[in-house]
């Protein structure tokens, strides 16, 4: 799992990469969009030191098990569609998403 947080957390912060495409609808499009909300906010906040790396490794470790359980696929390709949802929105945006729907995201996608 440590070598999977890693690579997530690669994939997130760095621009651009080239993988497997599909594309991805309905419960897994919207799993990828939960994935990305979370670990994309924790790095933001990470980033301006509002949160500790503790909780980053936290938010990533949720984002992969979302990706594990509820998205198909093998990691690249399931990356390259956590990027694409990535490319779709602003940080702002992002931000807003996290506030409005993380615990929708939650229940929806139960990572216990």
């Amino acid at each position: 799992m440590r070598v999977g947080l890693l690579a997530l957390a690669l994939w997130v912060a760095l621009p651009g990469g080239v993988a497997a495409q599909q594309v991805y609808s309905g419960r897994e499009a919207q799993a990828l969009k939960c994935a990305w909300i979370f670990s994309k906010t924790a790095s933001m906040l990470e980033n301006a030191d509002l949160i500790s790396i503790e909780d980053l490794e936290t938010s990533l470790m949720v984002s992969a098990r979302i990706l594990q359980l509820y998205v198909s696929g093998d990691d690249r390709t399931k990356l390259a569609g956590l990027r694409v949802v990535g490319t779709r929105r602003n940080a702002i945006e992002t931000l807003a998403e996290f506030r409005g729907q993380s615990m929708a995201c939650l229940r929806m996608f139960p990572v216990e």
